[in-house]
């Protein structure tokens, strides 16, 4: 960005974004530096400016500022730009694991620890599943009743849901916006293993989980 000031005289240089929608956000860069000049004007690279995905959407600028060691400032600013909506959710830790189980057994835990949901937009996610049966590849099922999933490491109370093999509502299934730190929602799953059940090893069945803008 050209600045008309004194190049002699110059002592800062920032470039930085700011959220031109209710409370402004800053965004600052770590490192700007000459890169031509004359008697009265002066180009600048300003690098490390970047912008985070969950940043809000909405209105945004990019600001160049400079000063010199009379504290006079001189601001060059671009165009306003729009940041989009990104709805955006990964598994972490898959796939739902649980080793070893007997036939006549309940409550069951998975055994994969950190099983979860991470938020990487920059809305608050709504989340289903949609449970299937699991089978040994062969003729062998374990129905999809025989599961639970939650949000809660105890297997009782509001936050668990028996699944049914049609898409439902994940319980407090909402996932907030990360503040800079990741937004995960652990997710916790037990299976019952009826009676008289087949020993095999059942390893087939892919569960869908999706997630969409909370509205």
């Amino acid at each position: 960005m050209p600045m008309a000031m004194l190049t002699s005289a110059l002592k800062n240089q920032i470039c930085n974004y700011i959220y031109n929608e209710g409370d402004e956000i800053y965004h600052n860069s770590t490192t700007c530096v000459e890169d031509s000049h004359g008697l009265d004007w002066m180009v600048i690279n300003c690098t490390g400016l970047v912008m985070n995905y969950f940043d809000p959407a909405g209105t945004w600028v990019h600001n160049g500022i400079a000063s010199d060691i009379h504290d006079a400032t001189m601001l060059a600013s671009s165009e306003n730009f729009t940041y989009n909506e990104g709805t955006h959710m990964r598994m972490l830790n898959t796939p739902l694991t649980f080793g070893t189980v007997y036939s006549g057994t309940s409550s069951n835990a998975n055994t994969n620890s950190g099983f979860a949901m991470e938020n990487c937009g920059n809305v608050e996610l709504k989340t289903t599943v949609l449970g299937v049966n699991v089978t040994d590849g062969g003729l062998n099922i374990l129905d999809i009743s025989n599961f639970k999933l939650g949000k809660n490491p105890i297997e009782v109370g509001l936050d668990i849901i028996t699944l049914n093999g049609t898409t439902q509502d994940l319980p407090n299934a909402e996932i907030s916006v990360s503040t800079g730190l990741p937004a995960t929602t652990d997710l916790y799953s037990w299976v019952a293993v009826p009676i008289g059940q087949a020993k095999a090893v059942y390893n087939s069945g892919t569960w869908t989980f999706t997630a969409e803008k909370n509205s």
